[in-house]
């Protein structure tokens, strides 16, 4: 299995293609084992890397379209990736844009590695999986083209020259890899990478703002900092629960086994914090509900089956007892 986790937004990226091309999200989620309630997860949330993975290439089976991801890559809207795309948007250099792209790409990925160097008339931006020996060509494609748009709107149109390099063999529909990457986009190359004539670098981005740029990168970094430190065991805990809610049995059994420990370890766990199983329960519902009902559009009844609650009388006690008043109630005052 591929190593490293990533974020759970990025799933929002990955519904959005599935239904540009016609097909079920929850059906495709489903098939390869992905909660399809991660886009609506907490943005901080990590979750196995090839969970993503396995829903492009599904989505490319499905299909029949071996480039689907380059093409929806490139029509993915400038701001989509939150924070990532500002901290590179608003720098004072197409440089500059790309080292942070690199710098803070573990706010996505803890395991995809990216590297920008200029050498020979050239700046490249390259991708490295921990496991290189697998192509990875959709979740590759996508990206790859997702960053190509960007750098061409960060250079309001002056982007001749740039193309790419795949290190897997040509596709069968080539014509949308030289649509999104030009007609130069070459294929069996050693390096997966995005090439940029060095005149280019000192161009400054259409839409640079340096004193947000300095805001962007600080709250960047201390997101990075954040989500690199030691994750506790309470907060695996918490992000199992948050994942499982909506199989509507999240058991103390369940929980353990998909962190890989044993009921008693896990009990001994929540006697060491001073907690129990349904407390913690109860917590990561209450936190859930709160965001569901104040910050996205969502009827009620769609929020007490996101929390895993069977019908809507238990949802509605439990918002009580969390909240003194009824779910309809926060969601007004929200």
């Amino acid at each position: 299995m591929l190593k490293g986790t990533i974020a759970a937004r990025t799933f929002k990226t990955a519904r959005f293609v599935c239904k540009e091309c016609g097909l079920d999200w929850p059906a495709i989620a489903r098939e390869t084992g992905v909660n399809p309630d991660l886009p609506t997860m907490p943005s901080e949330m990590m979750v196995p890397l090839n969970h993503l993975i396995s829903i492009y290439e599904l989505i490319a089976l499905r299909t029949g379209d071996d480039a689907v991801c380059a093409r929806y890559g490139a029509q993915l809207p400038i701001g989509s990736a939150e924070i990532y795309d500002y901290v590179a948007l608003t720098a004072r250099s197409l440089q500059r844009a790309l080292e942070n792209w690199t710098r803070f790409q573990r706010l996505a990925s803890s395991h995809i590695e990216m590297n920008f160097e200029v050498s020979n008339g050239w700046g490249s931006m390259s991708w490295e999986f921990p496991d290189p020996e697998t192509e990875h060509r959709q979740y590759l494609s996508l990206n790859m083209a997702a960053m190509s748009h960007r750098i061409h709107y960060m250079l309001g149109g002056k982007a001749d020259g740039i193309t790419a390099e795949f290190r897997f063999a040509a596709p069968r529909n080539r014509e949308t890899y030289e649509d999104v990457f030009g007609p130069k986009v070459r294929f069996g190359q050693t390096r997966n990478r995005i090439l940029i004539p060095a005149g280019l670098l000192p161009e400054k981005p259409v839409p640079s703002d340096p004193i947000l740029n300095a805001l962007m990168e600080k709250f960047a970094l201390n997101q990075m900092t954040a989500s690199t430190a030691p994750e506790s065991l309470s907060e695996r805990v918490v992000q199992t629960i948050a994942s499982s809610l909506r199989d509507g049995d999240v058991s103390l059994d369940k929980v353990a086994a998909k962190m890989g420990m044993s009921r008693r370890t896990l009990q001994r766990q929540f006697e060491q914090d001073g907690t129990n199983f349904r407390k913690v329960l109860d917590g990561v519902r209450r936190s859930l509900a709160k965001q569901y009902l104040t910050e996205h559009d969502m009827q009620v009844g769609e929020v007490a089956y996101l929390l895993g609650y069977s019908d809507m009388s238990s949802f509605s006690r439990a918002a009580k007892t969390w909240f003194g008043t009824s779910p309809k109630a926060v969601r007004r005052a929200r």
